[in-house]
């Protein structure tokens, strides 16, 4: 399946990156969208996971200087939290993804965006209950998403997958807190 879907991408990408009519400019505005994550409260990796879901909100940078590719910069706020039982279990972090970021116009005004690359996360808060034995996390992302520029507005919704590399345990290598994203994203761009 996942062979399927890696060349049904090529096929679709080649041709779009080869008509694109990209120019240099820069991006920078606001981010908000939804987050889901498991979360686990044993090292037992039989143990079933929570999901935690939550909100993010954060600020955004791209810069692309070349016809294909850019470079995006964003700091996140990241809060996850799931209430079982009359308890809610929660934590918060500071995000930093720094992403490859390649637009594909398919016209004037509307693109395909593929964001790939690293992030950092760094947990602020966490409920005690919960295995994330490890404040300082990073790992691989990718995402893609579609962009609306409409005068110096440009508006993008975009899926995005964080792979963390560590573990949240110290102990069990196979817990970890990889995080699903929807976002939204309102930025000032320089595009004419």
């Amino acid at each position: 399946m996942n062979k399927i879907l890696l060349i049904i991408s090529l096929i679709v990408s080649c041709p779009a990156l080869m008509l694109s009519q990209s120019f240099p400019y820069v991006e920078y505005g606001v981010k908000m969208g939804g987050s889901l994550t498991p979360g686990y409260f044993s090292n037992d990796e039989k143990a079933d996971p929570i999901n935690l879901v939550g909100q993010q909100l954060g600020l955004r940078f791209v810069h692309v200087q070349t016809k294909h590719a850019g470079i995006l910069l964003e700091l996140n706020y990241n809060k996850l939290e799931q209430k079982l039982d009359n308890l809610t279990y929660s934590y918060d972090c500071v995000q930093f993804p720094f992403l490859t970021h390649i637009p594909m116009q398919l016209s004037n005004s509307l693109g395909v965006i593929i964001n790939a690359g690293g992030f950092t996360n760094v947990l602020l808060n966490r409920d005690d209950k919960l295995v994330l034995e490890r404040d300082f996390l990073y790992g691989l992302a990718a995402g893609v998403g579609i962009n609306l520029t409409v005068k110096k507005l440009a508006i993008g919704l975009e899926g995005r997958y964080y792979f963390t590399l560590p573990t949240n345990s110290l102990t069990n290598d196979k817990l970890r807190s990889n995080i699903l994203e929807v976002g939204l994203s309102l930025c000032y761009s320089t595009r004419n």
